[in-house]
Formats: C-alpha cells, structure tokens, sequence
C-alpha cells in the first residue's frame, strides 16, 4: 500500500548541469517522519541536466521521485512550468520550493518546517533564513537576508524587501485555491508569497539552511530595457490583484524600474525615451525624477569603480 506524501518538493531546473546534483542530494538527504515526493522539472536544458536528473531518479520508486524532462522549451512559449505543470500534480498537503541551482544543507529541514506548521494551523508558510552564494561574474550582494529574525513577518515586509529565499519555503497546498492569475505576471515567487498572505500568517525560522545562489545569468541579475519593462508590468498587475497591500510599496519598485528603463534607453538613444519619461513624470512626479538620478549616480558609481580597478590591476602588470 503507497502511503500519500505529506510534502510535495517542487524543483525547476534549467541548464543547471553545474549544480542540480548538490540540488537532489540536498532532498535525498532529508531525514522525515513522512513520505515525501520530489517533481522535478525541466525546461529542455541545453547541456546535461536531464540526464543527471534521469539518473538521479533511477535510484528510487517512481511514486517518490517524479522527473519531467521536456523536449522544448516552455517558458518561451508563455507557459509557466511550476503555474502550470508542476503545481496540478503535487499530491502532499505541503509544497516546498527548491530551484536546481539552490541547495539544501541541513537534513532536518523539511521536518523543522513542517513539525512547525501542523503544530499550528493559522499560518500558511514558514520559511528560513539561507547562505548567498554570488558566482564568478557575478556582483551581486551576499547580506541581502542578514534582515531576517525568528517570528512572524507581514506580506508587506516581505514584499518590501528581498526576505523569502525561494527555496527555503514550505507552504500549505490549500493556499492555491486562493493563487491569482494576470498575464503581466513575471515573477511567480512573489505572488505565491502574497497568497500565502492573504490565506494566513508567515513565520521565518532563522536558520541557515540552505543555499541560494546568485549567477550572472539569472533573472535579478539583467538590467535590459525588456526586464525593466517585465517588472513594471509585473509589480502594476500585483497592486491589482494585491488591494491588501498598501499601493505606496508597489509604486515604490515601480518607481524604481521607471528610473532604470529611462537610464537605459537614454544610452541607447531608444526612440522610446520620451515616451517613457512623459508616463514615468505624469504617473509619479518628482518620486520619478529622483528614481532617474539614482540610477544615474549608481551607473556612474559603477564605471569610476571598475575604471580604479582597471587601473590598479595595469599598474601592478607593469
């Protein structure tokens, strides 16, 4: 007789061939007093990690480990694999989130969140605090959780700040009843955290364990004129679809991301500039110009600091 699994681990991966096995280890490793399902996907990798995946799952019952390896990709044909893949076929009454380029470390941690979360029923996600790793090329900061404290943390905390490392959470299945749906939605982490809101409480267990990891290939890491404009959208549909949370703190990223498409086009000399600066100035006054000088100071910032390191490391060559 199968027994259902209490947890279902969902795990996206694509070209992760560098990192997925340290990923499915970290679930191997994970010492429960249930039974626990791993779905894995992938996006058609373009190197290796299918196979790893394929291996991987090999080792255990095909009721356990639930590998999805696509032939094209689906991203790019505006399908949202964990939305729409993943999520219908979870079975457990518990999610958990881990990318393949993330890991976990500590074999308790399933068990810590969950013993957590049945011991109380009023909160709809838990989640831990997690070590950054920014890979080689990379300049992306590694404090963005030092923030983080055992206890409860509101939906406009975490979406105030960087606060929910993706694979350290643990959430109740019942909170997708609730999941809205909008086209402009880019960033799926987010809007999962929100809806775990708007179901219960958050509490954060601060423990270290897990690992995130920052590369410079990744989603947060591209400044372009298109992911500026994919997070504008983003965060206008969330104010929608998020009347709970207070407008200020979706109009504050807004902002922001204003600053930076104008930025961007300004040094390209984008035919869309003017267009954008009239909306940025009509919908956000002086909050927008000052989006813009910030951007500027920080560009400016970056070249003067690579232009000294340039010059340092010619001079010690000499």
């Amino acid at each position: 007789m199968i027994t259902e699994p209490l947890v279902s681990v969902c795990c996206l991966t694509y070209n992760h061939v560098k990192y997925v096995g340290q990923c499915l280890e970290g679930f191997a490793c994970q010492k429960t007093n249930f039974p626990f399902e791993i779905l894995i996907h992938d996006d058609a990798s373009q190197d290796d990690t299918q196979n790893v995946i394929l291996e991987f799952a090999a080792k255990y019952d095909s009721e356990v480990v639930k590998p999805i390896c696509q032939k094209i990709n689906q991203f790019s044909q505006g399908i949202s694999p964990l939305r729409q893949i993943l999520l219908p076929r979870v079975k457990g009454k518990y999610i958990a989130l881990c990318e393949g380029d993330d890991y976990w470390t500590d074999p308790l941690k399933l068990q810590k969140q969950v013993d957590f979360l049945e011991a109380h029923p009023e909160y709809a996600m838990c989640f831990h605090n997690v070590k950054v790793i920014a890979e080689e090329g990379c300049r992306a900061e590694t404090d963005i959780y030092a923030h983080l404290r055992d206890g409860d943390f509101t939906g406009e905390q975490i979406i105030s700040r960087w606060t929910v490392p993706t694979c350290s959470v643990v959430f109740r299945k019942s909170c997708l009843d609730r999941l809205p749906n909008h086209p402009d939605f880019k960033i799926g982490d987010n809007v999962l955290f929100l809806t775990c809101a708007s179901c219960g409480k958050l509490y954060c267990l601060n423990e270290k364990m897990g690992v995130y990891r920052r590369n410079a290939g990744g989603w947060t890491s591209q400044s372009t004129q298109k992911v500026a404009k994919d997070f504008i959208r983003h965060y206008e549909a969330m104010k929608v679809c998020f009347p709970m949370i207070s407008a200020c703190i979706f109009d504050h990223k807004i902002v922001s991301f204003y600053g930076l498409l104008t930025l961007l086009q300004f040094c390209r000399f984008d035919p869309e500039l003017r267009q954008t600066v009239c909306k940025g100035f009509e919908s956000y006054g002086f909050r927008y110009l000052g989006s813009c000088i910030g951007w500027g100071v920080r560009k400016c910032y970056d070249h003067i600091r690579k232009f000294f390191r340039n010059g340092t490391r010619h001079t010690f060559r000499k």
